[in-house]
């Protein structure tokens, strides 16, 4: 039943497990991560459109069926006709895609890679780019 002896026993495990995940002595210092971060930072401070709410020629989807893990996909349109492409996998196992597959009515060719998660090497456009649990790639053209 969905009482509240139920509902503060499923707060309790969640909290629990949350604990569990952030105990800071799990986490060992990543240099290729900071970097990444760091860099992901900067691209975001650059393009201040991104913080506003999905355009109309804007995009956002996962890939139907999820297959083991969701993989996210979307387009943003920047007002000096930039445009910003996600392709990461938010969520379980690892996911070997194709950007171009995942996202047909992208605008435009010319697709570079401007950021990827460290253990993406080179990802390209139209080949497969194989994306462990959190991993994700940035695309642009202009």
């Amino acid at each position: 039943p969905l009482d509240r002896a139920t509902l503060r026993a499923a707060a309790r495990a969640w909290m629990d497990d949350v604990h569990d995940y952030c105990t800071i002595t799990r986490w060992r210092p990543d240099p290729a991560r900071a970097a990444f971060n760091h860099r992901l930072r900067e691209f975001r401070r650059a393009r201040p459109w991104l913080r506003g709410d999905l355009g109309d020629g804007d995009h956002f989807s996962y890939r139907h069926p999820t297959v083991g893990s969701v993989v996210f996909a979307g387009w943003r349109s920047g007002p000096d006709g930039e445009v910003v492409c996600l392709v990461a996998n938010m969520e379980g196992a690892p996911a070997e895609v194709v950007p171009a597959d995942l996202l047909p009515g992208a605008p435009g060719d010319g697709w570079e890679a401007a950021l990827a998660s460290p253990g993406v090497d080179d990802p390209q456009w139209d080949t497969p780019v194989r994306l462990e649990d959190s991993q994700g790639v940035l695309f642009t053209r202009r």
